[in-house]
């Protein structure tokens, strides 16, 4: 009688696994945890031989056992095996995307009014510079901009709504518009400690 290596309950279940994706043509229906060439992409449900799947596959951290739990949790939609196979694809569609949603946000920034100064009620301490634009831009939406895809002349030094075009283009030739509101407020509380 020959002894089994390693636990019984490790090898009862990795053969279990094994058999229950196993056809009669000894091939095994695994999750690809990595692109393979000439196998398929990440997240992909693909039949293999059983042998390699068992020696080289699974031991490399590669491919797992097509269990439920194990599709569930690694395996890929069409859309994202799609975008994993053509990065540029992925990356012109996010463009897409960001663009159309850059057109309708509403950036606010909020500098103080001069209210002591009764001449001019409409006068804003400091400016907005495109840096504080960026930054609101980030903050509020999780867009990150460059200075350089701003068209903006100077700082703005008056309260109210601007349109900002941004050095963006669409496959379609549309300039593309950033609209900044700038509010007025009496007094900036800066970090929860003010008050």
């Amino acid at each position: 009688m020959a002894r089994q290596r390693g636990s019984g309950a490790a090898a009862a279940s990795s053969s279990q696994a094994a058999s229950e994706g196993s056809g009669d043509d000894g091939s095994v229906k695994v999750v690809l945890l990595q692109t393979i060439s000439g196998v398929g992409v990440k997240g992909a449900v693909v039949s293999t031989n059983a042998g390699w799947m068992r020696h080289e596959l699974f031991p490399h951290g590669r491919a797992l056992y097509a269990t439920p739990g194990n599709v569930a949790e690694h395996s890929m939609t069409a859309e994202q095996r799609a975008a994993a196979a053509d990065p540029a694809a992925l990356a012109a569609r996010r463009a897409r995307k960001l663009v159309a949603s850059l057109g309708t946000m509403v950036v606010n920034v909020t500098r103080r009014h001069a209210f002591w100064d009764k001449v001019a009620a409409d006068k804003m301490v400091g400016t907005v510079t495109p840096w504080d634009i960026l930054q609101a831009a980030e903050r509020q939406y999780g867009v990150r901009l460059h200075e350089s895809h701003l068209f903006i002349d100077g700082p703005i030094t008056s309260f109210g709504t601007f349109k900002i075009p941004l050095n963006l283009r669409t496959k379609d030739d549309v300039q593309v518009e950033l609209t900044v509101a700038v509010n007025r407020t009496r007094r900036i509380n800066h970090g929860s400690a003010a008050s």
